[in-house]
């Protein structure tokens, strides 16, 4: 009984220095796993923040001027002639679009870059990747189907704040939405985007035969230049 009951224990021991061990050793390989996990995820986080190549994504900043050669303001019987504007935005894309396309976040400018009398406020855009709006018999819709689409364009709309140009004669610029067909081309991931002409979008609401349209009037105003701050 003696020797029965010493086995006993003996086999106790070892059973339980086993699962001890299998339990070590599996908290081991998933720790191993976490900090695998959180190195590949730091990775991923530092190549997006540090592209080298200019980008339709928060790891870019993209430096916009808009020089505005003639511009009738409503309600003053003065206008805006030459002048230039200045704002820095990130392009942002919404998942599951095609074509590609999403929105824009303003990154305000240093105070030793701008006073604030040249940078334009951004209270909502969208952008939207496609081929000529005004002619369409390219087909890079069915292109796009078999390789990487071209999308010579990209098209972005802004709408701005108000903004108080002169206090003492009282020039302001209303809240406007801008337009531009910006020239889009990429290659091995490069974004590159050229000047264009800048217009201000007039809507207006037409009455149909049971249902109410937008009609848009694009007025062109000026020159859009864009470049990455890389």
């Amino acid at each position: 009984m003696m020797a029965l009951k010493l086995l006993t224990a003996v086999l106790a021991s070892i059973l339980g220095c086993a699962a001890g061990f299998t339990t070590c050793s599996t908290r081991t390989s998933t720790e191993k796993l976490w900090q695998q996990q959180r190195a590949g995820c730091r990775a991923l986080s530092a190549a997006s923040t540090t592209s080298s190549v200019p980008t339709l994504t928060e790891s870019t900043i993209w430096q916009l001027r808009l020089k505005i050669n003639n511009l009738e303001l409503a309600k003053s019987s003065v206008g805006i002639e030459d002048r230039i504007f200045n704002l820095r935005l990130n392009f942002l894309e919404e998942e599951g679009y095609e074509p590609p396309q999403g929105t824009v976040r303003q990154v305000a400018m240093a105070n030793d870059e701008s006073s604030g009398k040249d940078e334009l406020v951004i209270t909502k855009a969208r952008w939207m990747l496609s081929e000529d709006p005004e002619d369409r018999k390219d087909g890079l819709w069915v292109w796009g189907l078999f390789k990487e689409p071209l999308y010579p364009f990209l098209l972005l709309t802004m709408e701005t704040a108000e903004k108080i140009l002169d206090e003492e004669s009282n020039t302001v610029l209303p809240p406007l939405k801008f337009y531009a067909q910006i020239p889009h081309t990429r290659k091995d991931g490069a974004v590159s985007l050229d000047s264009a002409v800048l217009n201000v979008r007039n809507t207006e609401q037409l009455q149909l035969v049971g249902a109410v349209a937008d009609y848009f009037e694009d007025v062109g105003v000026g020159q859009l230049q864009i470049n990455p701050l890389l």
